[in-house]
């Protein structure tokens, strides 16, 4: 590539099954949703596949989407990378490896499509047409971005083929069409599962901290991450990687030990695995509990050695642990007993002279270890984080979920949760749901939320289910700007009032 001026890269995960061309529309939406033409006038515009992804070096398709900005000014450029890395809702979709690529290692690519010129008009011209159509909010006049002060939340929980952080891209997409100017605050749900420290993280703006644990075969040492919330708590999170085998309660024990090292105040860890394979036994052994048999020989953290247990040592647990507030929200199902588990939970009790509950499994001994505080009540999860603090000033909540039946607006589930808070802090609160059931009921009783359906099918296609989701959420935004519209159109003008001297000069005149 012949690089003119200066050159920016950045480098997003793109949507699973979705054409790069449609792909490159949706994001280059959000570029100009957060820029406007005094940063992007006379810029040319291109995009691809990310050619410093290791799959493209392999020969597969690159899951890595790069788009580069090139032509400007090195002043102008820094507007751009700052508007851009500071939007919460764009970082999303940017991967977190690496995000930006630097002008001086843009020199070496090749093969990106070339999406035109940003003109003084605001309009795209000269590219392959994959960006007809859109064009760049000018900064003062009548094209002043719409939406602009105004911030929304988007907080929808999992869908049946959508997870919460992809629903909220494709929201993300629906609302700066109608709204450009808007500030959007990503809000994850999660409850405990897998990638339930990074949706905390986002939601809250915090820190992913990268450690290295030891792996669910205890054969070896594999990353692992967990976040940071205000620089006083830790968010771990028991399924990190669960499709690929996940993580033993050991890795879970270190990532503690480490919050603990860090002086870190609170601690929230979401559990996913009822049992964690060896039962806790290595998450205790990691934060300095010592096993023993019958011979008095100290055992190794292993599924193996629990039915060896005889007694168990709390001499070197760690200092801190009594110290720190621990939150546990369990989000595991019911599992089978390992064999073995009744000696461990017998030795463990009599070390810290406390009770387990075995019904809890491994949440129950995350509790005892730490003293901490059991949950399965989202709602202790928004307290933790201080949810009313991070909806200040918020205009609009847009949620949702695949079926708003009784369960969805059971006491303690997320999106009851979300929507009773809101209620408290008078906000309005706009819905995506699949399927309407007995949970509207209890959703009007609560707060008079907008909702709009889906009307996907378990017959519809991946690609179709997605399809109609985009367009629910299009349609949302769409009848919230006309409703605006309406207000802005329909109510009648205050008639200017003159100042005082101007009043008084009037009636000296008279």
């Amino acid at each position: 590539m012949k690089i003119t001026r200066f050159a920016l890269g950045i480098r997003f995960a793109a949507m699973a099954e979705q054409p790069h061309k449609e792909f490159a529309r949706k994001i280059f939406e959000g570029i100009f949703s957060v820029l406007t033409l005094s940063e992007l006038e006379d810029l040319t515009l291109y995009g691809g596949a990310d050619p410093f992804s290791p799959a493209n070096a392999e020969g597969e398709e690159s899951d890595v989407y790069l788009v580069v900005l090139m032509g400007g000014k090195l002043k102008q450029m820094r507007k751009v990378y700052h508007a851009i890395a500071d939007d919460a809702a764009l970082d999303m979709y940017m991967v977190h490896n690496r995000p930006f690529v630097e002008n001086n290692r843009l020199y070496k690519v090749e093969g990106l499509d070339y999406f035109g010129q940003v003109r003084p008009n605001g309009r795209i011209e000269g590219g392959d047409g994959t960006l007809d159509g859109l064009s760049v909010p000018k900064k003062r006049g009548r094209r002043k971005p719409v939406g602009k002060g105004i911030r929304v939340m988007l907080a929808p929980a999992d869908y049946e083929r959508l997870t919460s952080t992809d629903a909220i891209k494709r929201m993300t997409v629906a609302a700066r069409r109608h709204f450009q100017g808007v500030k959007l605050a990503p809000f994850p749900i999660n409850d405990g599962g897998e990638g339930f420290s990074a949706s905390i993280v986002t939601a809250t703006g915090g820190a992913a901290r990268k450690i290295t644990v030891t792996s669910c075969m205890l054969d070896g040492r594999r990353d692992a991450y967990y976040g940071v919330v205000s620089g006083r708590t830790a968010v771990i999170e028991t399924a990190q990687g669960f499709s690929a085998g996940g993580i033993s309660s050991i890795a879970v024990g270190e990532m503690l030990r480490r919050a603990l090292d860090e002086g870190l105040k609170s601690i929230i860890i979401g559990v996913h695995d009822a049992q964690m394979g060896d039962g806790g036994m290595g998450f205790a052994r990691a934060l300095g509990v010592r096993f023993f048999d019958k011979d008095g020989a100290e055992l190794d953290a292993s599924r193996d050695a629990l039915p060896l247990i005889e007694r168990a040592e709390a001499d070197y647990i760690h200092p801190r642990m009594g110290e720190v507030k621990l939150l546990c929200m369990d989000a595991s199902s019911p599992a089978d007993a390992i064999a073995g588990m009744d000696r461990l939970n017998a030795a463990l009790s009599a070390a810290f002279g406390r009770e387990i509950d075995t019904s809890l499994g491994f949440a129950g001994i995350v509790c005892a270890l730490s003293g901490g505080r059991y949950s399965r009540d989202y709602d202790d999860l928004l307290e933790a984080i201080n949810f009313n603090k991070l909806a200040r000033n918020t205009a609009l909540v847009a949620t949702g979920c695949s079926a708003l039946d009784t369960a969805a607006m059971q006491p303690g589930r997320p999106m009851y949760c979300i929507v009773k808070r809101c209620a408290a802090l008078k906000i309005p609160v706009a819905m995506v749901v699949n399927q309407i059931g007995d949970g509207a009921a209890e959703l009007y009783s609560i707060t008079n939320a907008g909702i709009m359906t889906i009307g996907s099918s378990a017959a519809d296609t991946p690609e179709e289910t997605v399809r109609k989701f985009d367009s629910a959420a299009d349609r949302m935004f769409r009848f919230i700007r006309m409703g605006r519209d309406v207000e802005k159109i329909g109510a009648p003008k205050q008639p200017k009032l003159k100042p005082w001297l101007t009043l008084l000069i009037d009636s000296w005149k008279k």
